[in-house]
């Protein structure tokens, strides 16, 4: 903590020297050579005396454009769009007397019908540190080649994926994870699975931000993450495909296939995925079991051996419709499905005080699972009054449907091995969940320079999951209804919000409200009629946002925002199903978890767009975390509210261009977590403070040649309450080539070079001492072949971009 404190004091003190400013704006449209505007062309404005990019805008469907937030200075603006050459402004002047340029018409000259089909490809950086958000670009990275979705928010700066998958962000537990702008509404083991399945090559960039406005949903106590997926901008027929082959212990494929067309008034595209994940995972667990004081009374020893074959099959198909310049109609419908086999073996060592055998238990696991998902978008978006105001509608359905059959047989020994009996089980486990939303936004700027920004939103969700539990006599399998039962559960949120920001010179001011109504109910129904329970709950809860930005000059930029979240528990997490993993553990839902809320402060530095410091402290009350309960050497996994967690920090972002060639991004999170509460009647106090680092880079060589040399590292960790994840980190590095006139690249990577990416933790709880090691296949080397096709065509306008753009923001 003293540290911690130091680092801070250190950090406030440093910063000195800075100018003021006043902000200005610029203004202006776009058109071609026959005075047609031309939508989504790149505006960047650039200083005259270095040609340094100071701003980009995204022309509008009337060829307008817009930026404000100026320092004073000598600019002039840039001009491109697909098929057009690119045109520069005469420079201008932004001073005291001088604060509203309109730049006036830009005009674009076609480019001759032999140069529009060349392509041309430009290196994004893999991150970008926005005012209000970081956003990592997928393809920049060459090791994300082969992997999953989860896999590459894995190496995101400030996220940590843990043994089950479970994400956090800045040590921070309870993220709201976004899909195009929605909600998945999966987590847990569900959102593992969604994710995992999900191929990086399908990824276009990945959002995260840690304290967003009223627009979003409030849940999320760590922020929000959306992972946005890949479409297309380009006129006429375009596409691209990439095929991929990975090899660890098992072999590893991710291919995909995307095409888009657009012309007149229609724009469709498709994107397809199959994969192919084989893997395994071994546990070593320890654990002391102790007395009163503190001494060994016995001991549980396993090891177990997982293999996992999996396959993925995603589809998305889309359409929009530009029903006049102003206005677009569009459908997306998307889906997957997601066979996957498991078999395990755990071998148990039950040993007495004197660390000898009292007996041994061998269980052998099989598991058939299929996952199957349909989602239907339909969205509306509207420019009213000029473009001045803005309104978006979206409705939406989705499907998780996922059928569960496990096998588990049980051998007794004695502990000279010789067979005392035998326990045979089989549990089918049907889960679906039906997911209705809809919601309007409406945005417009009102007379005292005030942007208003509100909407309303209404979800229902409905699940419905029933656990068959089989046992094998006389070679017939019988229902056993003592432990088989059904779980129904709905949940309905409405919520409205309203946001409002104005410039004031070099401050930007954000404030919003939002309110969300939330009302559940859950039945369970046990087949035996014993053990029938139902739980209900209706409550309305206010979110407030601010947000405060200093532009001081062109090179300093600071930021604080406020805001106030909240964390539902996961579906599941209230099933209190008993899942059986081996006779001596087994985990349990808790139909009696209420919800956390946490407050987040955030205050942060930008400097020159190189180097952002940020500070953070947030406070989570009735904090929902896995909890581990030792009764008879049996160890239940479930869930509760466990008290308050406190977690505070301090994170540096730098992105440095050493050479024309070579480039570091580096990311460090310094922040401690601390805990207060009971867990199963027992106080639990705790603390730890952990590093984080990620670091990448990137190298550019001349004729199409890139490399990158990544790595990240977290010392001791504790972001599960009971659970202390020692040190982890992992080293990758990949190399790629431009071919047929960048149409094509071949790129190779190994991920994991030293096999170090392996989770050890110490779990200590009740009368229990324990350890956890597990190894997986995260050692792999990647080849992959990518080609871009496309011919284009000519148009009024160039691209789709700006609909999809608000889409993705209003959403």
């Amino acid at each position: 903590m003293k540290k911690l404190l130091i680092v801070i004091i250190t950090l406030v003190l440093s910063i000195k020297g800075i100018a003021q400013t006043i902000e200005t704006s610029v203004s202006g449209s776009t058109v071609d050579t026959k005075n047609v505007p031309v939508e989504s062309a790149t505006i960047s404005l650039m200083k005259s005396k270095d040609s340094s990019i100071i701003k980009i805008a995204v022309s509008d469907k009337a060829g307008k454009f817009y930026l404000n937030g100026i320092s004073f200075g000598s600019y002039f603006m840039t001009t491109s769009a697909v098929s057009f050459a690119k045109t520069n402004s005469p420079v201008f002047i932004i001073s005291e007397n001088n604060t509203t340029i309109r730049v006036g018409t830009l005009i674009l000259q076609e480019l001759p019908k032999n140069l529009t089909a060349v392509v041309i490809t430009s290196k994004k950086p893999f991150i970008e540190q926005k005012i209000d958000r970081m956003v990592v670009n997928v393809d920049a990275s060459v090791t994300n080649v082969g992997s999953t979705a989860l896999e590459v928010l894995e190496k995101s700066p400030g996220v940590a994926v843990d043994k089950d998958g479970n994400i956090s962000l800045k040590g921070k537990a309870g993220v709201l994870l976004m899909i195009d702008g929605k909600p998945s509404y999966l987590t847990g083991a569900e959102l593992a699975n969604l994710l995992g399945n999900m191929n990086a090559n399908q990824l276009s960039q990945i959002e995260i931000m840690t304290n967003p406005s009223a627009k979003y949903d409030a849940a999320g106590n760590a922020g929000v993450i959306n992972i946005k997926t890949k479409k297309s901008i380009t006129q006429g027929f375009n596409g691209s495909i990439t095929l991929n082959y990975g090899q660890g212990v098992y072999a590893k494929s991710n291919n995909s296939l995307m095409l888009n067309y657009r012309t007149g008034k229609i724009n469709t595209f498709l994107n397809y995925g199959y994969s192919i994940n084989n893997s395994f995972m071994n546990f070593d667990i320890q654990r002391n079991f102790l007395d009163v004081s503190n001494k060994k009374i016995s001991s549980l020893d396993q090891l177990s051996n997982r293999v996992n074959q999996a396959t993925n099959n995603n589809l998305k198909l889309g359409l929009d419709y530009f029903i006049n310049p102003k206005t677009t109609l569009g459908i997306v419908t998307t889906g997957f499905i997601a066979p996957q086999q498991q078999n395990a073996f755990t071998t148990s060592y039950l040993k007495n005080a004197n660390s000898s055998i009292t007996s041994i238990e061998k269980t052998n696991r099989i598991v058939d699972n299929n996952s199957k998902n349909g989602a239907v978008n339909i969205n509306f978006h509207t420019l009213l009054d000029s473009s001045q105001k803005d309104l978006t509608a979206n409705v939406d359905y989705l499907h998780y449907d996922f059928s569960g059959n496990q096998q588990v047989e049980g051998l007794s020994y004695k502990p000279n091995e010789i067979l005392k009996g035998t326990n045979n089980l089989k549990n089918i486990l049907p889960l679906k969940i039906d997911i209705y939303s809809a919601r309007f936004d409406y945005a417009q700027p009102l007379n005292i320079g005030v942007k208003l920004e509100t909407g309303i939103k209404a979800s229902l969700v409905k699940t419905n999951n029933t656990s068959n539990f089989f046992k094998l006599a006389n070679n017939q399998w019988l229902p056993d209804n003592a432990l088989s039962n059904a779980f129904n559960y709905s949940e309905n949120i409405n919520a409205a919000y309203i946001n409002l920001n104005k410039q004031y010179g070099k401050w930007l001011v954000q404030a919003g409200l939002r309110l969300e109504n939330t009302n559940y109910k859950g039945v369970q129904s046990a087949f035996d009629q014993s053990n029938d329970s139902s739980f209900n709950r209706n409550y309305t809860s206010l979110f407030p946002t601010a947000f405060i930005g200093y532009e001081a000059n062109s090179d300093n930029q600071f930021a604080l925002s406020v805001g106030r979240r909240i964390d539902r528990p996961a579906y599941q997490e209230l099933n209190p199903f008993i899942s059986f993993i081996d006779k001596y553990t087994y985990s349990t839902g808790n139909p009696f978890i209420q919800p956390q809320f946490s407050t987040n402060i955030e205050l942060s530095h930008t400097y020159k767009n190189l180097f952002t410091t940020t500070l953070n402290y947030s406070m989570i009350t009735d904090m929902i975390n896995e909890t581990l309960i030792h009764k008879d050497s049996v160890i239940v996994r479930s869930v509760g509210n466990i008290g308050t967690r406190y977690n505070f920090g301090i994170a540096e972002s730098a992105t440095i261009p050493f050479t024309k060639w070579y480039t570091g991004i580096f990311y460090a999170n310094l922040f401690q977590n601390k805990y207060n509460g009971v867990i199963a009647g027992f106080p639990f106090s705790a603390s730890q403070l952990t590093l984080a680092l990620n670091i990448n880079n990137q190298f550019s060589f001349t004729n199409g040649w890139a490399a990158e040399l990544s790595g990240t590292y977290s010392t001791r960790n504790r972001d599960e309450g009971q659970a202390i994840l020692l040190p982890l980190g992992q080293v990758s590095a990949g190399i790629s080539k431009q071919l047929l006139n960048n149409k094509a690249s071949l790129k190779f990577n190994i991920r994991d070079i030293f096999y170090t990416q392996n989770p050890k933790e110490i779990q200590n709880f009740q009368d229990v001492q324990g350890t956890l090691q597990i190894s997986r296949d995260t050692r792999v080397f990647n080849v992959a072949f990518v080609y871009r096709f496309g011919v284009q065509a000519k148009s009024k306008s160039s691209s789709s971009t700006t609909d999809e753009q608000k889409r993705v923001q209003m959403n």
